[in-house]
């Protein structure tokens, strides 16, 4: 058998896992299936897929950000694993199978049966294999309760009940798994019971049911092991009363989050018999009782001579299983090892899956005939639901994906003014929202964006680039390793010889706060990053030059008359008992100093000119250290993932023009928000931390107006903002912007 080439998409949690199922398939039936690549937008995690795939099948596969991009580097794939999120399978799955490939999905087959639906046509058009990864129903379990019902050891079915309670009062695994734009937790979890009730009794005929949100809101353990409250937005408790178009009725009930035990079980009644089966992927025995007598174990499979699994079921769990004891892990590997193999067969011997789309979307459909009925407080027929006539509940979840299906984030990028009208509606219709510094312009604008975005549960991020270049990184570490010993004083000089607009003559007006703000600012959230939490400032400053000439983009030159001060100096003490001053002059007539130095104990550390990749130089006494000899004094230091792709793990300087140092800054900061949003994690630079970068500079001009000094927790509360009082009177009556 010539392995099969395939490739994984989707490098999260369950991409993970089916990776491990990989690994179990080849264990069990080497040269099943060669995997080309793997592809996530989310490099990092498509790297750490590749490291554990070239560990588990002894070679490691190409790293993709996308399937097209796979397409092109590994022409030869002829099969696709689609394990993304549920509500992207048709964005994924559909140009897969365009392009020629073959396509296994992971359950549910799509969010609604509409887009279930597009992916089984798309599969027919093109004439490719279609497969759901539907794993319980490979239950060895499973697979003996269904040939004990099939066989008529317990005589005609008439009733089943399929109850699952489970004591979680946690997220399931991710948040979005209670998101109705995902379906909810019927939809991911509960969809496993649905298809099992098919796969025992046939087909569903009719159902009638309620279902009801018990909890708001549930713990989560993020991946950095803080916990958090996450909103859920899903029902967790359903219980329907099920009709088969064979006559057979049913109770079917679903309880995610009993405070305690529950049962986990289906049972079968037949006319000469009950079969009950365990808790899926539990291991647990199928028990039948047929009057007095119980068979169990050796005794129940003695009297079924036909019951035996395929081959590669057999190669995983042994030909006749009664039970099995292997850990969870174990178990779901083989399980993933077994919906695989049958996918890949599939493809080779031109055969439909176990589990083709069509058997998918009824799944699906047995999932929103609960909700669906639950909704409209009527019973429903599960045709009707297949055929989408029936679909008032699926409406809410399209309405949920958004008008734009897949969008859950948006890089704030206009005017310093608008930021709080922009942001504060993308928060509220639920979007992850990244904000170009400063956050606002002012302190009440910028708490009303993070009050926002804490009352929709919601990243917000702050785009502050200058923090990441490798040179603050290198300078940062510095000054945190004790390389310099204790800080006791700093220096931040920055002296522009530019006499001209800044860019665009909006940053020169008050309404957008001035070139304090929107160019300062990056000098002052650096000083809080070397040292920490800045306590008092007092200030002064002045405007140097009323008018700045400025080319338009039509090549024309004009005079702008400007409103905001361009030279400003302030004493500065931090929390830790450091002493600085920090001076800004945006327009020197000739060259100034643009730099900054952390004077400790042990020595002294000077970091160059923002985004000039000019090094950092350390003196202690007569000894210097620069390059090479800097960072060999300090082991630990090296940048992260996304940095070090950008820049190198541990660089000393570097020498790229300056668009291409802007650009590998804001794909810096971009990868920190996106991943954040993926992990649900807060971003490095969160709304809090934006908030006092604003206030860092506005307590240079409280203090500069008011002429006394300010504590920059009274900035950041809002208590000190007579400056900004002006800041929101021009802004208030100022034309929409320049």
């Amino acid at each position: 058998m010539d392995p099969l080439d395939l490739m994984l998409v989707g490098c999260g949690l369950m991409g993970t896992r089916h990776l491990r199922g990989y690994g179990e398939l080849e264990h069990a039936r080497p040269g099943s299936l060669r995997l080309r690549a793997v592809c996530d937008p989310r490099v990092d995690a498509a790297e750490a897929v590749a490291k554990e795939a070239e560990a588990l099948l002894g070679y490691r596969p190409t790293v993709c950000a996308g399937a097209e991009q796979a397409l092109a580097a590994e022409p030869g794939i002829v099969a696709a694993d689609v394990v993304t999120d549920n509500r992207s399978h048709q964005e994924v799955a559909i140009p897969l199978l365009a392009a020629g490939l073959n396509v296994q999905v992971e359950k549910p087959l799509a969010v609604t049966i509409a887009r279930a639906q597009r992916i089984i046509d798309a599969a027919h058009e093109h004439s490719r294999v279609l497969a759901v990864a539907e794993n319980n129903r490979r239950d060895p379990m499973n697979r003996l309760l269904q040939h004990v019902v099939q066989s008529g050891l317990v005589g005609e079915p008439s009733f089943v009940t399929q109850l699952s309670f489970s004591a979680n009062l946690g997220v399931y695994g991710t948040p979005w798994r209670h998101d109705l734009a995902q379906g909810g937790l019927a939809l991911d979890v509960g969809i496993h019971l649905g298809y099992i009730l098919e796969y025992l009794l046939g087909e569903v005929d009719t159902l009638s049911a309620v279902s009801r949100q018990v909890y708001a809101t549930r713990s989560w353990t993020r991946p950095d092991g803080e916990t958090e409250t996450v909103s859920v937005e899903s029902d967790d408790v359903f219980a329907a009363t099920v009709a088969f178009k064979s006559g057979v009725q049913g109770l079917w009930a679903m309880h995610f989050g009993v405070a305690g035990a529950g049962p986990n079980n289906r049972t079968v009644f037949g006319h000469e018999g009950t079969a009950t089966g365990s808790g899926d992927r539990s291991g647990g025995p199928v028990r039948v009782q047929r009057g007095r007598e119980i068979l169990e174990g050796e005794a129940l499979v003695e009297a079924l001579p036909d019951y035996r699994l395929n081959d590669i079921e057999t190669r995983l769990f042994g030909e006749r299983p009664t039970g099995y004891a292997y850990p969870g892990p174990e178990t779901d590997r083989k399980l993933i090892a077994a919906e695989t193999a049958d996918f890949l067969d599939a493809v080779r011997d031109r055969r439909a899956p176990e589990v083709q789309g069509e058997v998918g979307l009824r799944s699906v459909a047995l999932v929103y005939g609960v909700l669906e009925s639950a909704a409209a407080g009527v019973p429903v027929e599960l045709d009707e639901v297949v055929s989408g006539s029936v679909n008032a509940f699926q409406g809410r979840v399209e309405q949920a994906a958004a008008a734009e299906p897949g969008i859950v984030a948006a890089d704030v990028v206009t005017d310093n003014r608008s930021h709080q009208e922009v942001a504060i509606p993308l928060l509220a219709a639920g979007l992850n929202v990244q904000v170009e510094k400063p956050l606002a312009v002012t302190i009440a604008r910028a708490q009303r964006i993070i009050d926002a975005a804490h009352e929709h549960s919601r990243v917000l991020a702050v785009a502050e680039n200058n923090r990441r270049d490798p040179m603050n990184r290198l300078l940062q570490h510095v000054v945190q390793s004790g390389l310099v010993g204790e800080p006791s004083f700093v220096t931040q000089l920055s002296f522009s010889a530019n006499l001209g607009v800044y860019g665009t003559p909006w940053r020169h007006d008050l309404a957008q706060g001035g070139l304090a703000l929107d160019v300062g600012i990056h000098l002052g959230y650096i000083l809080e990053y070397l040292l920490g939490e800045v306590d008092t400032l007092s200030a002064v400053s002045r405007q140097v030059y009323a008018t700045r000439s400025w080319t338009r983009p039509d090549g024309e030159t004009e005079t702008v008359s400007v409103e905001s001060d361009d030279v400003f100096a302030a004493t500065v003490a931090f929390k830790s008992g450091v002493q600085g001053l920090w001076a800004m002059h945006f327009g020197v007539a000739g060259a100034g100093p643009n730099n900054r130095t952390v004077f400790g104990h042990e020595g002294t550390a000077t970091g160059s000119g923002d985004r000039s990749g000019g090094p950092v130089r350390v003196q202690r006494g007569r000894e210097i250290l620069e390059g090479e000899a800097l960072v060999e004094a300090l082991p630990d230091y090296r940048l992260n993932d996304i940095e070090t792709r950008l820049f190198g793990e541990r660089p000393t300087g570097y020498a790229y023009p300056g668009p291409e140092t802007d650009r590998k800054l804001i794909a810096a900061e971009t990868a920190d928000f996106l991943d954040a949003v993926r992990d649900r994690r807060a971003p490095e630079v969160q709304g809090e931390v934006g908030l006092r970068s604003v206030a860092l500079v506005y307590g240079v001009l409280e203090s500069a107006a008011a002429g006394v000094p300010v504590e920059l927790d009274e900035v950041v509360s809002g208590s000190v903002n007579a400056f900004q009082g002006r800041v929101e009177q021009a802004a208030a009556s100022a034309p929409a912007g320049r």
